[in-house]
């Protein structure tokens, strides 16, 4: 992603380096490097033009500027601006549904959903899993609807359902290594 930048950067290329921003922003995210990341939305920001990057989640697989929204809404949790969050969390699904691309909604329903947990407000957290769940269901997306079942037992389990959030969690889990993916499997366990 940071060649891709460094590349594309300033050569007239701005649908390369809208994505090469979006791809760094995501990786300084998971590298815990949330000004980078940051620096890497807003760049994102300025760059994305709705006429002529809206097709970005057909052809690259999400909205980058609805990612870059839910990428800020956690780092802005994370770094103390809980109500700064949810407005970005808000934007982030406003601008999901506005694509009409059911991978980007799903994806981006999972982020406002972890938000709500790290929130603690399992009721929000349970209804925006449920969501997930129904919208993962409608389009076939097995893999998120995994996550969303795991979710949605976990929210249970803090609405006081353990038995039945536990049941949830554990079908949820199931679900989703039959999809044959493994990536965050720990962190749903630690919940």
């Amino acid at each position: 992603a940071r060649r891709a930048v460094e590349t594309n950067y300033g050569h007239g290329t701005a649908e390369l380096t809208l994505e090469a921003h979006t791809a760094r922003a995501a990786f300084s995210y998971w590298e815990g490097r949330f000004a980078t990341s940051l620096e890497h939305i807003l760049h994102a920001r300025v760059l994305y033009d709705k006429a002529k990057h809206g097709h970005h989640c057909f052809v690259y697989g999400q909205d980058p500027l609805a990612y870059g929204y839910c990428y800020g809404a956690l780092i802005l949790w994370f770094q103390g601006y809980p109500d700064q969050a949810e407005e970005s969390a808000t934007r982030a699904l406003e601008l999901a549904e506005e694509t009409h691309h059911p991978l980007t909604f799903a994806g981006i329903l999972s982020f406002v959903t972890d938000l709500y947990y790290h929130l603690r407000d399992p009721a929000t957290f349970l209804g925006l899993a449920e969501r997930m769940s129904a919208v993962s269901t409608e389009q076939g997306l097995s893999l998120w609807g995994a996550w969303a079942r795991s979710m949605i037992g976990s929210a249970k389990c803090n609405l006081g359902e353990q038995d039945e959030g536990i049941r949830e969690i554990e079908a949820g889990l199931e679900a989703f290594s039959s999809t044959g993916a493994a990536a965050n499997t720990s962190y749903l366990l630690a919940r």
